[in-house]
């Protein structure tokens, strides 16, 4: 109690500072990463994971447009990084062709149902630290506007990338999906990126009340226990997944 008091009367005389940058207050300013730089005759292919970046990469060497070498990571990335992309969500792309100049646009972007109602979104605030503050959009009760079904716009990702490929596209459809296919059959690789993207979803997989697994319960009642995301253990048994938490 006395330590709580100290401490109580600092903050009252200190008060916390405000921080407006992402990069937290704690890194030290000595601290460098570095990447190697990349040269390439045949094309280079960026994106936030090297299993997209490879199997697109392949595309290109095989002798695929742009385009398709990006409908191939697009595609993988939904896969492998399912929290940031996927054929549920938007996108927009620019084509550069070298030889005319000539730049081609498609806005595949966030449509609202037509239905929608702005009044069943009613605003709150200026964010609660989740995706309101991360776009700088303001807070919506219940976070309705960034969970939950009422939150879905059109996923117009597979149509936008179908667009594209129809004008520039040199591969079949079917092959630039086949890395994301197989990725899909290998299932994800949960790391420690991965555990922490669910992590930070805990709340709204404690609150979600959907049936998604075989015996049509709670998410919840599968991956959390006692307040903490559980473990797979071994597979399927007798139609029930086994699980265990590591307590403490």
């Amino acid at each position: 109690r006395p330590m709580t008091q100290v401490w109580a009367s600092i903050d009252r005389e200190h008060p916390m500072p405000q921080h407006t940058s992402i990069v937290s207050p704690y890194l030290s300013h000595r601290r460098t990463v570095r990447k190697p730089s990349v040269r390439s005759k045949g094309g280079i292919v960026v994106t936030q994971n090297r299993a997209a970046s490879e199997a697109a990469a392949r595309v290109l060497k095989e002798g695929g447009h742009a385009v398709d070498a990006a409908v191939t990571a697009a595609m993988v990335l939904g896969v492998v990084e399912p929290w940031m992309s996927g054929i549920g969500g938007i996108g927009a792309m620019l084509v550069y062709d070298a030889k005319t100049g000539k730049i081609s646009g498609f806005d595949f972007g966030a449509v609202s149902p037509q239905a929608l109602d702005p009044k069943d979104y009613p605003i709150i605030g200026t964010g609660d630290g989740g995706a309101a503050s991360l776009f700088g959009w303001p807070g919506v009760k219940d976070n309705r506007n960034t969970v939950g079904a009422a939150a879905v716009c059109t996923p117009s990702q597979p149509l936008g990338l179908e667009a594209a490929h129809k004008i520039f596209g040199r591969k079949r459809w079917r092959e630039l999906l086949q890395p994301a296919i197989a990725h899909a059959n290998a299932g994800l690789v949960v790391d420690w990126h991965t555990m922490l993207t669910i992590a930070g979803a805990i709340a709204d997989l404690r609150n979600d009340p959907g049936g998604l697994l075989e015996q049509a319960v709670r998410v919840a009642d599968h991956f959390i226990e006692e307040g903490l995301i559980v473990y797979t253990e071994g597979r399927e048994k007798d139609s029930k997944m086994q699980f265990s938490a590591k307590k403490g």
